[in-house]
């Protein structure tokens, strides 16, 4: 047999591996007119007239500036927003190194980096507080940022976790991005995979292409509630507990002549970032109130008849409400309380993010009024509910409300 080999050294390309041998072919036959190209980014092509067919044919192959045959890099293939969450995340997927496969794979992990922020003075005050390291280990060991060399994203890059390599095809982890989309703008924040070999004798590590996406708050905030008003002397004065969800941004108060009405532009009295207001207007309305959150998320409406509007009993001023849980996150128990201005048949279940019904609470018909349902998180012999988020949905009089419900261990 005859073996072909091409001897590297520092001084042909800008590289730092030093000098090594790469076997390229093992061909039998001669090898003759062996030529090397660099591809400018530090890594090689060797082509060479190859004799183990008659005629002979010109061959080829690409090496990295590891030594490394053929493409190790791993290759990000989706960047898409986590569903049926706040925000704040998105999941990664990417397609494994060529060289992790069995019998002998060629990595051990994945480390996952995150751009930090590309505002420049966000950008400038990160690095002036973590520090700047142009050297990946060491920024996954301290905390500061990589700043590669010759970095064609133009990001710096913060390391975010390892993920050990399975031989597997493909992987996926949901990660955190640094921002949200926003109605007018979807901020994205980019991610990089680096594939691992640092095991002795030759460390050796492969960056994937940088990819971005965006992340959405697909939930929207919780009815308002309890909503109440009373009117007196031409003055409707109304409030209204402040929302559990931690991103409230306002709230829009309507008014309409009929408890029917639809909220919308033409109807609305003011947005507020506060919890109540006092309407003089001289006469008496019907009242509805929903909740946004910072990405404009809008919750259902909650609706109020305040007492003293005319042709309207007693049972009107309730309003159909759902209450957040109590407590929320949840432990052991929980408490839900909801209003029904009129009796009618009830639903209450629980549902996993999924859209599956974990659990039934109510299914009867009530009277009109407020309402309450206490559970065990155990209950009547069932598995306990698994930690997690879960969605409180109440349905009567034709309409559904939704809550959520955390539940810890």
């Amino acid at each position: 047999f005859h073996y072909f080999y091409l001897q590297l050294f520092y001084a042909c390309f800008a590289v730092s591996w030093g000098q090594f041998v790469v076997e390229i072919s093992s061909s039998t036959g001669n090898h003759d007119w062996a030529h090397m190209l660099s591809d400018g980014a530090g890594n090689a092509i060797a082509v060479w007239q190859d004799a183990r067919t008659v005629p002979a044919h010109v061959y080829g192959q690409f090496f990295d500036a590891l030594g490394q045959l053929g493409d190790a890099r791993p290759r990000i293939t989706l960047v898409r927003d986590h569903p049926q969450d706040q925000g704040g995340a998105v999941d990664l997927s990417w397609a494994a190194s060529d060289i992790d496969a069995n019998p002998s794979p060629g990595v051990t992990e994945y480390r996952l980096w995150r751009s930090a922020p590309t505002n420049a003075a966000a950008a400038l005050a990160m690095a002036q507080q973590r520090g700047v390291t142009s050297n990946p280990d060491e920024a996954a060991a301290t905390g500061q940022l990589y700043l590669p060399t010759a970095a064609a994203s133009g990001y710096a890059w913060e390391y975010l976790l390892t993920v050990p390599a399975t031989q597997a095809a493909t992987y996926t982890r949901t990660v955190a991005t640094t921002t949200d989309s926003l109605p007018t703008d979807n901020r994205r924040t980019a991610f990089m995979v680096q594939a691992r070999k640092p095991s002795a004798p030759t460390p050796a590590f492969w960056f994937s292409p940088a990819d971005s996406g965006y992340s959405v708050d697909n939930l929207p905030p919780a009815i308002p509630s309890p909503f109440v008003g009373a009117y007196a002397a031409g003055s409707t004065h109304l409030s209204w507990n402040p929302n559990p969800d931690p991103d409230i941004a306002s709230y829009r108060l309507y008014r309409g002549s009929s408890l029917a009405f639809v909220p919308g532009p033409a109807n609305l009295v003011i947005t507020k970032p506060d919890t109540g207001y006092v309407d003089v207007t001289g006469t008496a309305w019907y009242y509805k109130l929903i909740a946004v959150d910072s990405h404009g998320n809008v919750s259902q409406p909650a609706a109020v008849v305040p007492p003293g509007t005319l042709a309207v009993d007693d049972e009107g001023s309730l309003a159909f409400a759902l209450s957040a849980p109590e407590p929320n996150p949840a432990r052991r128990s929980s408490s839900l309380r909801w209003t029904q201005p009129v009796a009618g048949h009830v639903r209450l279940a629980l549902f996993d993010l999924a859209g599956r019904q974990v659990r039934s609470l109510v299914d009867a018909t009530l009277a009109a009024g407020p309402h309450e349902r206490a559970f065990e998180l155990r209950d009547d012999s069932r598995a306990a509910l698994a930690p997690g988020v879960y969605l409180v949905r109440l349905d009567a009089l034709g309409r559904s409300l939704v809550s959520r419900m955390v539940v810890v261990r």
